[in-house]
């Protein structure tokens, strides 16, 4: 994933990107994409990421939707006819991964009605679609701040598709999506009609039942929400999760895990 910071101002993305790989994206000066099939970043510092010393007068060559070669001027020759991009004083580093991030929650009061209930005067339902139905502006900022990749860790089902539609997006970060939340204690409050934040966990048939949906859905993940119960149900809700998390090891899906407290 390769990520040209600038000191001016604004963001032009580039790229190409690899599934299951840190994907290939470039970020140059206004956000906005080039028309040309070649594309030569010249003269910028480049920081590959592996701790080596920065390159000076680095040359990055772009051929649509891969990048082709990184380098020096004399490993890297410039193509006739390519577009050049005059890097001089600007940085070209690794992209940045948020790896923890809900695209269905806006972050503040009116994003989720848990410790704070605002639906009387934001409601939940219209957040969320607005957030759903929005998704340019959160890829633009995302990008231009350098986040090239995103780990959607739990929301409604509309956010896998949604991470499955865009993935292949150039003006876009690449992101995965776990979907609902399997519990034992969700929320009524933090679903919308149609679709659900949570898939209960009412008994382990309904665990594993609920990782074969996630799977049949194209989830990336299955992340079980635990909230400590009291201790004579320990034990009930022990056998619950173990049920979901040896479906889990069958259907290959990986594990997140919310938990609130340690049992001792």
């Amino acid at each position: 994933m390769v990520l040209l910071s600038s000191d001016r101002g604004g963001f032009r993305a580039h790229g190409a990107r690899t599934m299951g790989t840190v994907l290939l994206a470039l970020v140059v000066a206004s956000c906005s994409r080039t028309t040309s099939s070649v594309v030569a970043l010249t003269g910028g510092t480049l920081y590959d990421g592996t701790g080596d010393a920065p390159m000076t007068d680095a040359v990055v060559l772009i051929d649509g939707a891969t990048i082709r070669c990184v380098g020096s001027r004399e490993d890297c020759p410039v193509p006739s006819g390519a577009t050049i991009e005059d890097l001089a004083g600007r940085f070209i580093t690794p992209g940045l991964v948020d790896a923890h991030v809900h695209v269905g929650q806006t972050g503040w009061l009116d994003g989720r009605p848990g410790a704070i209930d605002l639906r009387a005067k934001y409601p939940y339902d219209s957040v969320t679609f607005m957030l759903r139905d929005n998704p340019d502006r959160f890829y633009r900022s995302w990008v231009c701040a350098g986040v090239t990749a995103a780990y959607d860790v739990g929301g409604m089902e509309w956010t896998v598709t949604q991470a499955r539609r865009d993935a292949a997006r150039p003006d876009a970060p690449h992101m995965e999506a776990a979907g609902p939340l399997v519990s034992h204690a969700g929320l009524p409050s933090l679903s919308i009609p149609g679709d659900s934040t949570f898939i209960m966990l009412t008994s382990p048939e309904a665990g594993v039942a609920g990782v074969r949906k996630l799977k049949a859905m194209n989830a990336a993940a299955v992340k079980v929400w635990l909230l400590a119960p009291p201790d004579s149900q320990w034990p009930e809700i022990q056998a619950r999760f173990r049920a979901v998390a040896a479906e889990v090891k069958a259907q290959e899906l990986p594990l997140i895990m919310h938990a609130t407290s340690m049992r001792e």
